[in-house]
């Protein structure tokens, strides 16, 4: 911002950062809605301190300077301003502001000493980085309302149904721990006795029209992948190991079931789907990267036929269509679990679990690409990050959590 003192409209147009107004006040601002007053001195010690005023437009510009000047005051008869409050009639309080994103990451950082695993970490960085931060990261807690909380819980309410749950108990623990620390005052805006009427009831979005479970693929949580996959790999069938495969590498069951030896390359640890056998041929080939466990899984299955890799009981036939769906029922998930639907749950635990970004989950599951030119650049840029994302679901999938739990979800939508 140009020099000179501040004014309204400065004011209002001034963009992230920290602008003078003279005499040490200083206006904050880390986004359009996180504007707030401070005011910098250097103390006895040589130390850099600065007392906050309160945020704009709460604090005016005029009571702003008039609040510099009862502190310039307060410093000359050797007072500390951090450790006093203004008096009573100056209508300010010396208080701190501090963000959404600040104060979450000063909870995370609290809490990190009583989470068992450091996944939890990674879960509530994980949902505050995706929902939470691009509406509300930079806003004053003090600002925020039930409103505030809706607006980024609305869009996955009622269709991600258990992140929104686990979103909304992370906001209200955060917004709490600024309640206790004297960042805001009031009810909390997160808790539920205060949205119930404002979001739909969840209990009654999934009992409601149960007829669209039957467009959807039933999926298994992530959290009971590696109970889940032991009991599939103590089984010898060929469409146990088939299985594998879909779970491993996020595939389609068509593609997996018709899978070639002369699609693999074991050496270089890739298996290439021509155009011709996906579902979205207009994307091109599909080159899809082994982990080490399925590189290791396809070896042991090199010469049962020669040529796919998951052959029937007929010679040169490959699995049936509904091989793996009867070995899911006789496993006891029957109407719990599909083949197809393991596809949500890889990309449930990249979103909740992992910084892995969408769009390498959506090239890995070889979603519709927008254009050819950035299905091209998509190509060439993400193949290494999709090898990455793979290893680290097959690493996920090989260790046991400390509370493994297999537990049936609601059904997702087909991937």
């Amino acid at each position: 911002m140009a020099g000179g003192r501040l004014t309204d409209y400065k004011i209002q147009t001034a963009k992230a950062g920290r602008h003078g107004d003279g005499r040490n006040l200083y206006l904050q601002v880390r986004g359009p809605m996180a504007k707030s007053w401070i005011f910098r001195y250097r103390d006895a010690a040589g130390f850099d301190r600065a007392v906050g005023l309160g945020p704009w437009p709460v604090v005016s510009l005029e009571e702003a300077r008039a609040a510099a000047l009862e502190i310039a005051r307060m410093r000359r008869e050797g007072r500390d301003p951090l450790a006093e409050k203004l008096a009573r009639n100056a209508r300010l309080e010396v208080i701190h502001a501090i963000t959404f994103r600040d104060a979450a990451a000063k909870v995370i950082t609290m809490r990190a000493a009583e989470w068992k695993s450091p996944k939890h970490k990674q879960q509530w960085e994980n949902t505050l980085t995706t929902y939470v931060y691009p509406r509300l990261g930079d806003v004053d807690v003090k600002l925020i309302d039930s409103n505030h909380v809706v607006d980024v819980l609305a869009p996955i309410w009622t269709t991600k149904i258990e992140t929104a749950s686990r979103l909304r108990e992370r906001i209200a623990a955060v917004l709490a721990w600024c309640a206790a620390k004297g960042f805001r005052e009031g009810a909390n805006p997160a808790d539920m006795e205060r949205l119930k009427n404002l979001l739909p009831s969840q209990k009654k979005v999934k009992e409601s029209d149960p007829s669209k479970q039957v467009q959807h693929h039933a999926a298994l949580a992530y959290t009971g992948m590696h109970d889940f996959m032991a009991r599939v790999r103590e089984r010898p069938a060929t469409a146990a190991r088939c299985l594998e495969l879909c779970v491993l590498t996020g595939a389609r069951t068509a593609n997996a079931i018709g899978m070639r030896w002369d699609h693999v390359d074991l050496d270089h640890a890739v298996w290439k789907i021509p155009a011709a056998e996906m579902k979205i041929s207009g994307n091109g080939e599909h080159a899809v990267p082994l982990s080490r466990q399925v590189v290791t899984l396809l070896k042991a299955q090199q010469g049962r036929d020669k040529t796919y890799v998951f052959p029937s009981q007929t010679p040169e036939k490959p699995l049936s269509n509904m091989a793996m769906l009867q070995l899911i029922d006789r496993m006891g998930h029957k109407g719990e679990v599909t083949a197809h639907g393991f596809r949500s749950t890889l990309t449930d635990w990249a979103r909740e679990e992992t910084t892995h970004e969408p769009d390498t989950v959506r090239l890995q599951l070889a979603h519709a690409i927008d254009s050819k030119v950035d299905a091209a650049y998509r190509r060439g840029d993400l193949y290494r990050k999709r090898a990455a994302l793979m290893q680290d679901w097959a690493d996920y999938i090989d260790t046991e959590p400390p509370q493994a739990v297999v537990t049936p979800i609601h059904a997702k939508r087909g991937a």
